[in-house]
């Protein structure tokens, strides 16, 4: 970082763009229209504290507030009552026991947050003990063995499945402990069982199932034989413990009313979850009214019956001369039950929550015709085009280009007298009233922004009229790189194209695609499918960054040449040649270089025999995955040589050990491994351009174990810089500006660091050039805050730059929000966040965008 402040530093999240004129008389006007624009913009921002908070009106819209006589502040009538939020899940257990006589059942929350309960464990054909989680003694469970009993695993009597208990499983705290019961029970090798558990969850995010082990002869822990799919969890709403049921059959609606005042002639919006739950014939509404005779419906939500799970409806409205209003939920229907929680009011504005939003009255919204005329006053760039064209998606119009001004019902001024770096480079302000809209940005990524917060602004009404809320919005994100991953081809199909535009929508500004593509560049049809992909991203706004995966998950490598993989060195195996038998070699999956030979010694270790004069190597199957099945390797004696009829020999090699696994690693101290490379890296630097590349080098879980790297006798640690400095070396030839990015995990000693307990790889960070990113990641809801906090603040000690990394836990992006805007005030050189979709998980993207746009600051830390 300290080599190239233009690519790390403040700058990196935008591509640049062109400095403005040099004043002259047209220039000058020009520079002096910013200054005016830029100067309202800060005046904007420096006369109020913060965004506008939208004034909300419903009380106990989330109906938490309760006494026995009811629900407080709303008028009930039909058949209505609070029910729990959360319903009991079954999750399935289905398994072969394989080679063993005795398992391990484990029931587990596992770096999650909250509460999570679990009862009635059902497995026919094993004999578990208190399946059903009733025999208690002294705040334990007797039958079960248990982490931290009365701690964090308690009995609990609150509602349970079946029976009068079940077991509640609570954490609050910080650390990244499993939680867990378990019990050992008898079964029949080679046996398919099926097996279930009922679970529930309260206020919960993270991972918490149930998992079988198997158990070895000696009592140790065997393989993981199988886990039930994870606690399904509710990441689109909270909803605390309490949720209003309403159930229908009766000849009256069930109802829920309440009255509120709201201010004359402002712009209102409505919310409401709801859930029906097996309803047939129904009819269900939330309405908003006014308060008197013939009072007209100034609003109304009517959810679908026949939709499963929650459902979230929203409209804006518009109050008129009204200032009394009622609030209505009513269901009815045939039969079944109708679920709402969360009911809010409050003064419309952007959903994406703004520095600053001053709300104008409803009087002054902008009407849209249906073709809006608009002028650019900008030099040209791809990126306001794209935001233009999401502006007219999102706002239902078509845009007509005029050239001037002072005609335009939509004018955008993108020019500066400030240096295009962070934060103006995404700083933008726009103000809305009955004659139109007014952008200022003072880069095309502004403009960007800003015309998508635009289009958050947009409605119809009731009479069917688009309108653009009235408004000031001045708005920069809280943190500058704002990334995801993608396991993707660069090749824009029609589903690529919609997840860039989605990304785009986002305002996230950075794509990592891991692919195979890096590697085959020099295919023609393969280039040009990448380079029209990484134009398409620059266009929209998203730098895209090439990861060229490598070092622990090395499948790319290993597919290409399987032999170059970390083997394990066997020395000295014993075998009798005679005649010219093969001989199999012990292990499959071995591994053939010029590095890593069979080698055949006499008996005694004196004598080392040549392949081909004395023996010859008879081929066994050799392919990524490895399988432990795999057609073994063979030696057999060449007759005339020098291994006599009938001698002893022994053998050296090595052979690949992680078989049925992708995570296997290769060898960094095989050459081969830097011809697959180093053309791949000088092709991606060549035809595509990148301003980052990243390496991958996450979870190594093999090192130092052939010949290959045990006879340069090096730790774990240099051995790994010694790689990642290669490609270091490499990238800063082909392009000096290019910014190197790597996992941090294993030079992180808070996390991978130390996972070669007796050789730790966390020391390489120390060896390494400084200029690398390190992207850190936890995935635990409150890792980030914790373990993370502590990870950026040791690479900052170090001189680098970080970045941090969640999955799809919902608890665990939004705290890495907060950790990242933590770190920065900590004088830690963090980018921002980099989303990962392992798996094609993206549950957490949306909350994530949102959270790394504007930091939820209730989560920072104590300075």
């Amino acid at each position: 970082m300290q080599d190239d402040k233009r690519r790390c530093g403040p700058e990196a999240s935008a591509p640049p763009v062109a400095a403005p004129p040099t004043p002259g008389v047209r220039g000058r006007g020009h520079y002096l229209r910013a200054l005016l624009i830029a100067a309202l913009v800060m005046l904007w921002a420096g006369g109020a504290s913060g965004a506008v908070a939208p004034q909300g009106y419903v009380r106990n819209g989330d109906f938490e507030d309760y006494t026995d006589e009811g629900v407080l502040s709303w008028e009930t009538s039909g058949a209505v009552e609070l029910v729990p939020a959360q319903a009991w899940q079954r999750l399935p257990l289905k398994f072969n026991s394989g080679k063993y006589r005795k398992l391990r059942l484990y029931l587990r929350l596992q770096a999650g947050y909250g509460k999570v309960w679990f009862d009635d464990v059902w497995a026919p054909g094993l004999k578990l003990a208190d399946p059903g989680l009733e025999e208690v003694a002294e705040g334990r469970f007797v039958r079960w063995q248990q982490d931290e009993a009365g701690t964090y695993i308690l009995p609990s009597d609150d509602r349970p499945h079946g029976g009068k208990l079940s077991l509640l499983i609570v954490d609050t705290t910080p650390g990244e402990h499993p939680r867990r019961v378990w019990q050992d029970v008898a079964c029949e090798p080679n046996t398919e069982y099926e097996g279930s558990v009922f679970v529930r969850t309260e206020g919960f995010q993270g991972d918490a199932y149930a998992e079988m082990y198997g158990l070895n002869e000696d009592g140790s822990l065997g393989a993981n034989i199988k886990h039930s799919p994870h606690v399904r969890r509710d990441t689109a709403h909270e909803h605390g413990r309490w949720v209003m049921g309403c159930k229908l059959g009766d000849d009256a609606p069930a109802r829920l009313t309440q009255r509120l005042t709201s201010k004359p002639d402002t712009n209102n919006v409505v919310t409401v979850a709801c859930r029906a739950v097996d309803v047939k014939g129904g009819q269900l509404a939330l309405r908003v009214r006014a308060v008197g005779e013939e009072a007209p419906v100034l609003a109304e939500l009517r959810p679908r019956a026949e939709a499963e799970g929650w459902q979230t409806l929203r409209e804006v409205f518009q109050t008129g001369k009204q200032a009394e209003l009622e609030v209505e939920l009513t269901a009815q229907g045939e039969e079944g039950q109708v679920l709402f929680d969360n009911v809010r009011m409050a003064q419309a504005g952007p959903r994406t929550r703004p520095r600053l939003f001053r709300p104008g009255s409803a009087s002054e919204n902008w009407v849209m015709p249906e073709k809006v005329r608009y002028h650019v006053e900008a030099d040209p760039s791809p990126v306001i085009e794209a935001g233009l064209e999401f502006f007219a998606e999102a706002a239902g119009v078509e845009l007509v280009k005029v050239e001037k001004a002072e005609e335009a019902q939509l004018s955008l001024l993108v020019r500066s007298p400030f240096t295009q770096s962070w934060p103006k480079n995404q700083e933008f302000g726009l103000s809305v009233n009955t004659r139109g809209m007014r952008v200022v940005a003072f880069a095309p990524a502004g403009a960007l922004y800003a015309l998508i917060a635009a289009g958050e602004l947009v409605d119809r009404t009731r009479d069917g009229k688009k309108v653009v809320l009235s408004g000031i919005l001045q708005d920069r994100p809280d943190l500058r790189f704002r990334g995801t991953y993608i396991a993707a081809t660069p090749a824009l199909t029609e589903g690529l194209r919609a997840k860039l535009r989605q990304f785009a929508r986002l305002r996230l500004n950075a794509v990592m695609f891991e692919s195979e593509a890096f590697f085959k560049l020099d295919d023609e049809a393969v280039r040009q499918a990448a380079q029209e992909c990484f134009a398409y991203c620059r266009s929209l706004g998203l730098e895209p960054i090439p990861e060229l995966q490598s070092f622990g998950w090395a499948g790319i490598q290993l597919r290409i040449n399987p032999n170059v993989a970390e083997g394990t060195f066997v020395e000295g195996e014993r075998h009798k040649l005679a005649g010219t038998e093969p001989v199999a070699l012990k292990h499959p999956n071995v591994i053939r270089t010029p590095s890593s030979r069979i080698r055949v010694f006499s008996g005694d270790g004196k004598t080392e025999y040549r392949e081909g004069d004395d023996f010859r190597v008879v081929p066994g199957e050799m392919a990524y995955v490895y399988r432990r099945e795999a057609k073994p390797f063979g030696i057999v004696r060449v007759a005339g040589g020098r291994i006599a009829d009938g001698a002893e020999v022994l053998v050296s090699y090595d052979y690949v050990s992680r078989v049925g696994s992708g995570n296997c690693p290769y060898c960094p101290s095989e050459p081969l491994v830097y011809e697959i490379m180093r053309p791949a890296l000088e092709n991606t630097i060549k035809y595509l351009g990148p301003r980052y590349i990243h390496i991958g080098h996450d979870e190594p879980g093999q090192m130092n174990t052939d010949s290959r790297c045990r006879k340069r006798e090096l730790s774990n640690a240099q051995l790994m810089a010694e790689d990642i400095k290669w490609y270091h070396q490499t990238v800063r030839a082909a392009d000096p500006g290019i910014t190197l990015m790597m996992w941090a995990d294993a030079l992180n000693p808070f996390h991978n660091g130390n996972f070669f307990r007796d050789d730790p790889t966390a020391g390489a960070a120390e060896l390494i050039p400084r200029d690398i990113v390190q992207c850190v990641w936890f995935y635990g809801a409150r890792d980030p805050l914790s373990r993370g906090l502590k990870s950026m603040e040791h690479f900052r000690d170090l001189g680098f730059a970080v970045t941090g990394s969640p999955w799809d836990n919902v608890r665990c992006a939004r705290s890495w929000a907060a950790a990242c805007y933590a770190a920065q005030q900590r004088k830690v050189n963090c980018l921002g966040t980099l989303y990962t979709s392992w798996d094609n998980r993206w549950g957490g993207l949306d909350e994530f965008a949102r959270a790394s746009w504007r930091v939820p600051k209730e989560l920072l830390p104590e300075p």
